[in-house]
């Protein structure tokens, strides 16, 4: 590896190699231009500590952005079932807070408060003992969490936070090496629920194998549509596509898939396991699913993962749809980077709005939803898209986002029109004066 490989690497890590080996660091998108004269370290440890620091930044803004996600999931869900845990606990006596006639008080101990039960839930996590059972498969047990806490992570190397600024590198195949880690994320809970030795457990780790193989199929179908009018896989050019670039007046892809956008954000939360998808953790039939067994730091780490695919979820979204770090100003780059910080969180807000509202479905309904209605409509979504796409080279590209509108108003209207299944009618409560009826029950065989 040479200087001059190390100045044309579109990275992180490669800007920081050369300047530790040559005394140079250019970043325009960021605004930052620096030279030392002095600095001369060897390529090779220059390489090195590149990657230690960039791992270091890596591990620490996803630990700050998932404490972040675990406090405003409390704050949610106070704020949608009245709790008062989540919303007063602090050390600024929050009951004068919450109780005083000043507006302003109010709304610090709303949003401000109650910061302290995320932290007491760190410290406990930390400090419970880590037990592992005697049947246990020890080493498979030891790895599972790493395992899907490893393959959360890996999907944040593509994303685009800023203009020419992937934590890693911007491939050709980002879009499916995203997904390929997402996948691996099975293998782990598999691990889990396997190496348990426990019914429960594995009964967890298989059901979550099958919502996750089964609700992966249509989200890649629903996003091969926005593949399919980009024309590329790269993550960095399907953000440019929705931006208006000189003669190219780029819309945000919602306007143009709007059904691609609804599978994927289903499909979406039921591969994070969240309600009302949470069957795998369903408390009510397998105590905790695939993480029964687990205690202390490991079952952090399966918390942890769950919050960090939700993150990831939320940012290929914003990036895939809503046009990722561009708006006004995103060429300077920390701009870019508010700019998919603040559409991320607004999905986020719609992931934990979901949770906290909608009832937990039966696993049959799951399935069914998935292959029945998601995967046909992804498929539908597909022949349309490749129509639209005919049509629209055919009479020029102004307001094409009009004709991806149509199979939305068909899905509604079919909605309407169909037939609701008929109920049977409830039993009548008795009246004071009748008198139940009870059949005689039947008349049993002579044993020989």
């Amino acid at each position: 590896m040479t200087l001059k490989t190390l100045q044309h690497l579109h990275r992180f890590d490669g800007g920081l190699a050369y300047f530790l080996a040559a005394g140079k660091l250019k970043i325009p998108s960021l605004g930052i231009h620096i030279q030392v004269p002095w600095l001369h370290l060897p390529i090779l440890l220059a390489w090195i500590i590149s990657m230690f620091v960039m791992s270091g930044i890596f591990a620490a803004f996803v630990a700050v952005n998932v404490m972040a996600l675990v406090w405003l999931e409390r704050k949610i869900s106070g704020l949608i079932q009245n709790r008062m845990g989540p919303m007063m606990i602090n050390f600024l006596q929050p009951r004068k807070l919450a109780t005083s006639k000043n507006p302003f008080l109010k709304w610090v101990s709303v949003w401000f408060g109650g910061w302290l039960q995320t932290m007491a839930d760190g410290v406990k996590l930390l400090l419970k003992e880590d037990i592992i059972p005697v049947n246990a498969d020890k080493w498979v047990f030891i790895t599972a969490p790493i395992c899907v806490f490893t393959a959360s992570l890996m999907g944040y190397a593509l994303i685009p936070f800023a203009p020419h600024f992937p934590l890693i590198q911007n491939l050709n195949i980002g879009f499916l090496y995203i997904f390929a880690f997402g996948s691996y994320t099975v293998v782990g809970i598999l691990m889990a629920g396997w190496s348990s030795n426990n019914k429960y457990s594995l009964l967890g780790g298989m059901r979550s194998a099958a919502q996750l193989i089964s609700y992966e199929i249509p989200m890649i179908l629903a996003l091969l549509s926005v593949v399919m009018m980009t024309g590329t896989l790269k993550m960095e050019k399907i953000v440019n596509f929705q931006r208006t670039i000189g003669d190219h007046h780029g819309h945000w892809l919602i306007l143009y898939q709007p059904l691609a956008f609804l599978i994927f954000l289903i499909a979406g939360i039921a591969e994070t396991n969240r309600t009302p998808f949470d069957m795998p953790e369903a408390e009510s039939e397998l105590v905790s699913g695939f993480n029964t067994e687990y205690s202390g730091f490991r079952f952090s780490l399966f918390f942890l993962s769950e919050f960090s695919n939700m993150f990831l979820s939320c940012a290929l979204g914003a990036t895939l749809f809503f046009g990722g770090w561009s708006g006004p100003g995103a060429s300077y780059g920390i701009i870019g980077f508010l700019w998919l910080m603040v559409k991320a969180y607004c999905l986020v807000l719609l992931f934990m709005w979901i949770r906290w509202t909608l009832p937990r479905v039966r696993i049959d309904q799951m399935m069914e939803f998935s292959w029945k209605a998601l995967t046909p409509l992804a498929l539908l979504n597909i022949l349309w898209t490749g129509g639209e796409i005919l049509l629209v080279k055919a009479n020029g590209y102004h307001h094409q986002y009009l004709y991806i509108w149509i199979p939305i108003g068909l899905v509604i209207l079919a909605m309407l029109i169909t037939p609701k299944p008929k109920r049977k009618k409830e039993q009548q409560p008795l009246s004071i004066n009748q008198k139940p009826t009870i059949s005689n029950p039947p008349e049993l065989a002579p044993v020989k």
